[in-house]
């Protein structure tokens, strides 16, 4: 029997003006949707906190050893899913929904200053099944500094541990809802890239591994 690929997809809670956040709707209606019997979904709603994230993510590293990561988060100013490419360490000074920030506005004392997906982003989003994701794909290289570019890094990181060998992190900003897309369209357009990715994984295609900057 075929083992089954863990596969992590998170989305995060309200925050300012998102009362509702679009990354945890369209996460949550991943749980409805078929995948193939080979992949087990885990998905997680996360607190728009720093702390929760530097706690949450390595357990959730090492409970479910993911193949693939996926974190999710709303951007107001994109009309397309944008797959990001990289995250920085460094400068995460704007404050939580808690009111903190993390100590010296770093996401991890000692790493590398930029962190790059070893997925090839680009390759899904020009090569786009129109049949199969209903969304308009694009790549940005600009998580924001927040909380979106500080669980990216977090995963990055945890992702370069030798016990997580060969698994892979991804960051996906989503517009707000129905600007264009409803909660079902955003869904299948995440299992859409998730699909993608893991082609990618099995096909052993050469990837871009995380750089320093």
């Amino acid at each position: 029997m075929e083992k089954k690929v863990s596969v992590l997809v998170t989305g995060f809670g309200p925050f300012g003006a998102h009362k509702i956040n679009a990354s945890w709707e369209a996460v949550k209606e991943l749980d409805g949707i078929s995948f193939e019997d080979s992949v087990n979904l885990i998905t997680q709603e996360i607190p728009v906190e720093y702390e929760s994230v530097s706690s949450l993510i390595p357990d959730l590293w090492k409970k479910y050893k993911p193949k693939l990561c996926v974190h999710v988060g709303v951007s107001p100013v994109t009309n397309a899913m944008q797959l990001e490419t990289c995250a920085h360490n460094s400068d995460y000074c704007r404050e939580d929904i808690s009111c903190e920030y993390p100590d010296g506005h770093y996401c991890v004392l000692g790493g590398q200053e930029c962190l790059h997906t070893s997925i090839n982003v680009e390759k899904i989003c020009q090569e786009r099944d129109e049949n199969k994701c209903p969304c308009d794909l694009e790549t940005s290289c600009d998580a924001g500094r927040y909380l979106c570019e500080f669980i990216y890094y977090s995963s990055l990181n945890q992702s370069m541990r030798a016990e997580n060998s060969g698994s892979s992190v991804v960051f996906i900003h989503v517009p707000t809802l129905d600007n264009p897309y409803s909660k079902t369209q955003l869904a299948h357009a995440l299992k859409y890239v998730v699909l993608e990715i893991l082609k990618q994984q099995n096909s052993h295609e050469p990837c871009r591994k995380c750089e320093h900057k």
